[in-house]
């Protein structure tokens, strides 16, 4: 009978044994799932990007029949320019029989008419939209010309032509500032770091702790048999 009450006592203690490893190892593995650890996540956010109008030109030859001739280089210009070349080069190694179209972008913050103001010598011509606003086109000594246009709320493409034949060379345009400068909102991606604990890890080290919590009392409520004529 011996034998058999330290069986009973052996199970017993196993059960508590076993059911405290399954609840150690549980809320080790929970604690280590609460670690903090660093984890990259990108997002989108808005932005405020200012931007400006600025002129991309292509300047091309000038015949004496007034037609355009061959592509000679590309160039840009601030958004509002004077250049003022007097006898001099305008572009490369071209000081007469030349010019250029220029096209540019502005933002009217408003429906409502502005001021666009365009000078050449020799002749110019300045487009809104496909519209023709200002035409200076032959030949003359240095004249300016202004358009009032009625724009609508948002952005607007506007087209300069200009040749110069001889002599004196000069192009001018101005505008309103508020058309020249906006803020534009663009989506940007960012990749940012973030400290995290792993849930996964701390849900399954709680799951395992719970169930040796029944198995080390089912060990701990074990009682072996009496034999008949203890006490």
């Amino acid at each position: 009978m011996v034998h058999l009450e330290w069986g009973v006592c052996g199970i017993r203690t196993a059960f508590v044994l076993t059911g405290i490893a399954i609840i150690v190892a549980g809320l080790a593995l929970a604690g280590y799932g609460g670690l903090p650890r660093t984890q990259s996540v990108t997002e989108t956010e808005p932005v405020q990007v200012p931007r400006s109008t600025e002129w991309q030109g292509e300047w091309r030859t000038f015949t004496p029949e007034g037609l355009w001739g061959a592509s000679v280089g590309t160039d840009h210009f601030p958004s509002t320019f004077d250049f003022d070349w007097g006898n001099g080069v305008l572009f490369a190694q071209y000081s007469d029989w030349v010019g250029f179209s220029a096209t540019a972008t502005v933002m009217a913050p408003r429906n409502g008419p502005v001021t666009l103001t365009v000078g050449s010598d020799d002749g110019s011509r300045l487009y809104v939209d496909d519209r023709e606003v200002i035409s200076l086109w032959s030949d003359h000594f240095y004249t300016s010309q202004n358009a009032i246009v009625d724009l609508t709320q948002g952005e607007h493409v506007v087209v300069l032509w200009y040749y110069e034949r001889t002599g004196l060379a000069q192009v001018s345009f101005s505008a309103p500032g508020d058309i020249l400068s906006w803020q534009e909102t663009q989506i940007r991606v960012v990749t940012k770091q973030i400290t995290v604990a792993d849930a996964t890890l701390q849900s399954v080290g709680i799951g395992v702790a719970l169930v040796g919590i029944p198995v080390t009392a089912i060990g701990a409520a074990s009682r072996r048999r009496r034999l008949p004529g203890e006490a």
